[in-house]
């Protein structure tokens, strides 16, 4: 079972891979510049880290660590009132993934910059931004072989072809990627709609053993609202992600509640999401002063369960913010 556990996860990683490299995130909202680098709704620089634990049959199958700057640029007599002034916003950033077993191993570097201008003074604003994201990636599965045939169950047992879909390769490329935002920002209310296209340059991508392949356009619509009461703030996302031939959708819901008085008021969150036909996502926020920090929680839903594999990930964020 271990063995056809493994070459499930083996096999789901390189589709996954090979369909598109998108982006894999539960905390896609504090994520969201790598889903749209044109999404700007904050107006301070941050920085910020995302570590990423997906295990099947509750061992670490792939890991993914990723950190960031968004770094807000704006004049000295426009700083006092960003919210009406027009900004620069440049992101730089590192990633990896690491699978067991050394199947597969990732680097990637990132850098952005993307422009957001007032439409009115009464908070809408657009923003637009753009991206270029290198990767270099490491296959080796081995000496692996995977099933071909299988029913509702899962894998048929000892019907495995002796021809391997490839024992190793590694490759590198720099995708290409674009995103405009609407928001607008009041007292009480906050909003933003955004739509986004990654590798649009199409960049090619050919493994020792494949033929080459180039990675398709993949498009994304963001969504959020925000209501922002004297202590509780609640919010709701819908985050429509295009991989491959298929589509994900991401849709949660988050309360935050202050708690205590001054100095040593923090905030705590707690959030719901479902990741259609995949999993649930149970998140856990805390914030105090400039610091945030957030864990989620994946429990599988949807064919993974179904064939009796369990898939689960563990999530956890870290954001600081460099000035009040």
């Amino acid at each position: 079972m271990k063995k056809i556990s493994f070459l499930m996860a083996a096999l789901l990683m390189s589709i996954g891979f090979v369909n598109a490299q998108d982006v894999n995130f539960s905390r896609v909202e504090e994520a969201s510049t790598f889903y749209n680098p044109g999404l700007n709704v904050n107006t301070k620089s941050t920085l910020n880290a995302l570590h990423r634990n997906v295990s099947f049959d509750n061992s670490v199958a792939i890991q993914t660590t990723t950190a960031w700057a968004n770094l807000v640029a704006v004049s000295k007599k426009n700083a006092e009132a960003i919210e009406d002034k027009g900004y620069f916003n440049f992101t730089v950033g590192l990633g990896s993934d690491d699978a067991s077993q050394g199947v597969l191993k990732t680097a990637n570097a990132l850098v952005g910059l993307s422009y957001s201008m007032p439409l009115n003074k009464n908070g809408l604003r657009l923003a637009m931004g753009f991206q270029s994201q290198i990767y270099s990636v490491n296959l080796n599965f081995a000496g692996q072989t995977f099933p071909k045939q299988y029913d509702q169950f899962g894998f048929l047992p000892n019907v495995a072809p002796g021809d391997r879909i490839y024992s190793y390769g590694g490759n590198q490329w720099v995708s290409a990627n674009a995103g405009v935002s609407l928001s607008k920002t009041s007292e009480k209310n906050a909003w933003y709609l955004g739509a986004s296209m990654r590798h649009i340059n199409q960049p090619n991508v050919n493994f020792q053993s494949l033929s080459n392949f180039v990675l398709p356009s993949s498009l994304g619509i963001q969504a959020g609202y925000t209501h922002m009461g004297a202590t509780t703030q609640t919010s709701g996302y819908v985050f429509i992600t295009q991989k491959a031939n298929a589509y994900e959708y991401i849709i949660g819901a988050k309360v935050r509640q202050k708690v205590g008085n001054g100095d040593k008021q923090i905030k705590v969150g707690a959030g719901l999401g479902y990741r259609v036909d995949d999993a649930l996502i149970a998140s856990i926020d805390f914030m105090w002063g400039r610091a945030a920090l957030g864990v989620n929680y994946d429990l599988s839903e949807g064919a993974m369960k179904t064939l009796g594999v369990a898939k689960n990930a563990v999530e956890v964020g870290l954001r600081y913010q460099l000035k009040k």
